[in-house]
Parts: C-alpha cells; sequence; structure tokens
C-alpha cells in the first residue's frame, strides 16, 4: 500500500502491516470463539454485546492504523496537488497496537474468568446455578465497559483529528475524509450505548439472566424447576 506524503511516495511498513494482517485474521476468530464459549453460560443478548464490543475497536484500530501516517503511526496527513494539512494524535500503529493485544487478552481473560465462575462446582441446585448465571453476566459486563472505553477513546481521536485536518483543507477537503470524520463521532455515540449496557450487566445482571442456565448441572442430575 503506498501513500503520498509531500512530494514523495512511501510505503507502508511491512512491519505495520504484518501484525494487522494477523489482528485481521485472528479478530474473527477470537470473536466466534468468544460468543461459543459464553453463550452456553449467558443470555445471547449478553454475549452478542460483548463480541459486538470487543468487534468495534479492532476492526475501528484495522481502519484508523492503516490511515494513518506510515512514517511515524500516530498521525493523520493528507496532501491535495496543491496543499497538504496534518494533525496528532491519531490511532495509529503507534497505538493500535499494543491497545488491540491488550484487548484481545481481555476478552480472553472474562472468558475463562465467566467459564471457571459457572463450572467452577458442578450444581444441579437452580438458584444457585441462576447466582452463577448472573455473576457471569456481571462479569461480561466488566469486559464490555473496558472494551466499550478503549473504543471511544480511539473513535473520539480519531474524530478530532479528521475533523482539525477537515478544517484545515476547507473549501477542498476530500469527502472520505469528511466521511471518517462523520463515522468516527457516530462510532463514539455508539460506544456509549454499549457502556451504558455494560454498566447495565454489572448492575443489574438479573434484567439479562432471568432464568438458571441448567445445562451447568453435572449429567446425570435432575435439574431443577427453573424459575423466571
Amino acid at each position: 500500500m503506498d501513500r503520498t506524503i509531500g512530494t514523495g511516495t512511501l510505503e507502508t511498513s511491512e512491519v505495520v502491516m504484518a501484525p494487522m494482517g494477523l489482528l485481521v485474521l485472528i479478530a474473527p476468530v477470537l470473536a466466534v470463539i468468544l460468543l461459543l464459549a459464553i453463550a452456553a453460560t449467558v443470555p445471547l443478548r449478553a454475549a452478542v454485546v460483548a463480541v459486538l464490543a470487543l468487534a468495534l475497536p479492532v476492526v475501528g484500530g484495522l481502519v484508523t492504523t492503516l490511515t494513518a501516517d506510515p512514517v511515524d503511526g500516530r498521525s493523520l496527513t493528507v496532501d491535495l496537488p496543491t496543499r497538504g494539512a496534518g494533525a496528532s494524535a491519531f490511532p495509529g500503529a503507534y497505538y493500535t497496537l499494543p491497545a488491540l493485544a491488550a484487548l484481545v487478552v481481555l476478552a480472553l481473560v472474562i472468558g475463562l474468568a465467566i467459564r471457571t465462575v459457572v463450572h467452577r462446582r458442578p450444581s444441579g441446585d437452580d438458584a444457585d446455578l441462576l447466582a452463577r448465571r448472573r455473576s457471569a453476566v456481571s462479569l461480561l459486563g466488566v469486559g464490555v465497559c473496558g472494551l466499550s472505553l478503549s473504543g471511544m477513546a480511539l473513535f473520539q481521536t480519531a474524530a478530532i483529528a479528521a475533523r482539525s485536518v477537515a478544517f484545515s483543507l476547507q473549501p477542498d477537503t476530500p469527502a472520505a475524509l469528511a466521511v471518517l470524520g462523520v463515522l468516527a463521532a457516530a462510532l463514539v455515540l455508539l460506544e456509549l450505548v454499549l457502556l451504558g449496557a455494560g454498566l447495565a450487566m454489572v448492575l443489574a445482571p438479573a434484567i439479562l439472566a432471568r432464568r438458571a442456565d441448567t445445562s451447568a448441572a453435572p449429567s446425570g442430575t435432575a435439574p431443577a424447576e427453573v424459575r423466571a
């Protein structure tokens, strides 16, 4: 991938592209594994919220990394035939690679913690199963909050930089740059909604976990009556 910077042409470093390409391959797989791992222990709606909270910063980080200046990996530079403009900070590889690695670790730790809570001691008691299920939802909510806060920081930084460059290039602002700014701002709002959902999962897990997961009962144990 080539980008025009100033009067020359620079090729995006393979050092940046290789790990980003690896994350592109790994992220969907991790999302599916996470969904399968927790779907049996938490309500499906909570699992979907968690996967969305993970996918947004991963995909957003990929887009901003490929958009950022490949030289420093932390600024946005746009060059037109007559003039150019730039802004920093911008979530390029300098910021996104360590952040995405941390998000992947967070997702795996939360997934393992949920499995531990639900399966640490087999039980056929309906009240115990329901309590575990709600604890799992709360744990998942903690992960959703962390992921959404990371996404908000990423998209807010991208939106500010895009608006700054767009303002500097008026009236010749490229349409793609304007779309980037609007999209980043809209995703900040979506991350805010996810943050609210995560807080609700932490503080009021009973909203989503209304029934016990009898599949966590040990084999051969007759499941107790499931209460709403």
